[in-house]
């Protein structure tokens, strides 16, 4: 008669253990929320990665000899003359939010400030609510970066912003398409919290057919 040998009961809760410590880190390794976008009829959904521009002022000179009648502007630059990532001119983008509730901001170490405020990786921040948070900016090229014209400091819109349509998926998901097919050249979408750029950004382009 052939024996089985059975694993004892303290072997599985020590297997059941691991196995769970790697799902947990599998699930802390891929962030839930994100700007995602089918490159391609029947492709899989791809997640654009973060970055950040930075960001300057100008103006502000001429601003205070005009006594505020010539306002500052904002802009903000990424290095290299093009973005890594390159979509259709056609492209739907899926913007996934954080669905747990942000934590009181009294009660956050430095680390969890950073998160809620940047998304952490390529996730969006927490303290995103919705579409009014974020924004699609045609950047213009010079000297090999590429530069954001956010227009006067406190105007409600970006003086490059791109004008879309935003479908509500559900409390934390929805759909952004340019009203218009995408004209060749670079792109980011960026947040917004009110009017002023917050630097945390995905960038991606358009190439010419």
């Amino acid at each position: 008669m052939r024996s089985i040998r059975v694993a004892s009961f303290a072997s599985i809760i020590a297997m059941a253990g691991t196995l769970g410590v790697i799902a947990k880190a599998q699930e802390q390794a891929v962030p839930s929320s994100g700007i995602f976008v089918q490159s391609g009829a029947g492709q899989a959904e791809l997640r654009l990665p973060s970055t950040r521009f930075e960001l300057k002022t100008t103006n502000v000179g001429k601003s205070m000899a005009t006594m505020g009648m010539m306002k500052p502007q904002q802009q903000g630059a990424f290095g290299g003359a093009k973005a890594p990532t390159r979509l259709p001119a056609d492209a739907t983008f899926r913007f996934q939010l954080e669905e747990k509730p942000a934590s009181s901001s009294q009660n956050m170490s430095p680390q969890e400030m950073m998160a809620m405020m940047g998304g952490g990786g390529d996730g969006l921040p927490s303290m995103a609510k919705g579409p009014q948070d974020f924004a699609l900016v045609k950047l213009t090229v010079v000297n090999d970066n590429r530069e954001a014209h956010f227009g006067a400091v406190g105007s409600s819109h970006a003086k490059d912003t791109v004008d879309v349509i935003v479908e509500n998926l559900s409390p934390h998901t929805f759909r952004v398409k340019p009203r218009h097919p995408l004209e060749p050249g670079e792109y980011a979408f960026y947040v917004r919290m009110g009017n002023s750029p917050m630097g945390q950004a995905w960038d991606f382009g358009v190439d010419q057919k």
